[in-house]
């Protein structure tokens, strides 16, 4: 997404679930990683660049609107900003309208859908970027008491770096 550490600027991602089937869309990374969809912040507003991606996606069908889940503020060091933003906003759509999801050249056969239980699957086995893509989840759908021992576990068990260094 950037090119370079001083390139790095706000970004928006999304959660997009089917809550019927339980199944979250993900993008495959060219590392192999799995993470959300996600963009860099466009005309310094959030919610336009949520839209935004939500019609690349899903195209004119999409009703779904895009709903604040959580945000970051991220400090970094030796940069001409003090901090960025990573805003993330969920997207819940029926099963219907995950059908229809836009494939275009340079995102072909890198979005695909997983199930609550392969989404544990793909953390269990280190290929998501974050573990925290599964608190991510289990926010989406409100199921606050998995939340909470998910961030307990997720804590645990990796360490999270809030400010990025840069390596010399």
């Amino acid at each position: 997404m950037f090119k370079n550490y001083h390139a790095i600027t706000d970004v928006v991602s999304l959660v997009v679930y089917c809550p019927p089937e339980r199944s979250y869309l993900l993008t495959k990374e060219s590392n192999g990683e799995f993470w959300i969809p996600s963009c860099k912040t466009e005309k310094n507003c959030w919610k336009i660049t949520a839209h935004k991606l939500n019609f690349e996606l899903f195209g004119m069908d999409s009703t779904s609107n895009c709903q604040p889940l959580r945000v970051y503020r991220v400090w970094l060091p030796n940069h001409p900003l003090q901090c960025v933003y990573h805003a993330v906003y969920k997207v819940a759509i029926k099963p219907d309208v995950k059908k229809r999801i836009k494939q275009k050249a340079g995102v072909r056969n890198r979005l695909q859908w997983f199930t609550a239980a392969e989404l544990e699957r793909q953390r269990a086995h280190c290929n998501l970027r974050s573990p925290e893509l599964t608190v991510f989840a289990a926010m989406a759908i409100g199921d606050h008491v998995k939340d909470a021992e998910l961030i307990k576990s997720v804590s645990t068990k990796s360490s999270s770096c809030w400010c990025i260094r840069r390596c010399s």
